[in-house]
């Protein structure tokens, strides 16, 4: 699954008095497998998560990849 959302961040009583944004790309992905046997069951799984966030605002460009 991958997810994208861009925010502008008003200005408000909770936030800062600047313009703020922010950017967030997410990717994640899962695999599961199982075998059954006659007396047993053996099941594996793998997940896989990228995350990138870009946080914008007057003095700060704080990106995370």
């Amino acid at each position: 699954m991958v997810a994208s959302s861009n925010r502008l961040i008003p200005v408000s009583v909770t936030s800062a008095l600047t313009h703020q944004s922010q950017e967030d790309k997410n990717l994640r992905t899962q695999i599961s497998h199982q075998l059954f046997g006659k007396k047993h069951r053996l099941k594996s799984s793998i997940g896989y998560l990228q995350e990138k966030l870009n946080f914008k605002t007057t003095g700060i460009d704080s990106e995370l990849k």
